[in-house]
């Protein structure tokens, strides 16, 4: 048998087995980088869900203080409020009292005085 004419096939088939064993080589290490990102994908899932965790917590403090903080401002409006309304109520009686006594010191002058206490009232006498 002559070598020259064996050496053709033999070198076919061992650039098949190289060939194949490259494709092999190249899908396992596909399979390889597939599971090593279908593990970091995991992990990230994980590291995210505890972070979004921690930031709601975090949140919910947050907007628990604003929220104390408005009513505490709402309580302090109103306190100043009832404050105003006591004022605006002791004002109206101050000058209440003034109208009467005003009412009283004019009654011996037949209730008419020079001027009037009232501003809505017309008094030909004085052209107020």
């Amino acid at each position: 048998m002559d070598m020259t004419k064996l050496r053709l096939p033999i070198m076919g088939v061992i650039a098949l087995v190289v060939q194949s064993s490259g494709v092999v080589w190249f899908f396992a290490q596909q399979s390889q980088t597939i599971q090593t990102v279908e593990s970091d994908v995991a992990a990230l899932l994980e590291r995210v869900s505890v972070e979004r965790l921690i930031n709601d917590e975090r949140d919910i403090i947050d907007n628990k203080n604003a929220v104390t903080a408005v009513v505490d401002d709402v309580d302090e409006l109103a306190s100043q409020l009832i404050r105003t309304a006591n004022s605006v109520d002791l004002l109206d009686r101050r000058v209440q009292s003034v109208e009467i006594q005003i009412r009283y010191i004019g009654a011996p002058y037949g209730g008419s005085l020079s001027g009037s206490a009232d501003p809505h009232s017309y008094n030909a006498k004085d052209g107020m």
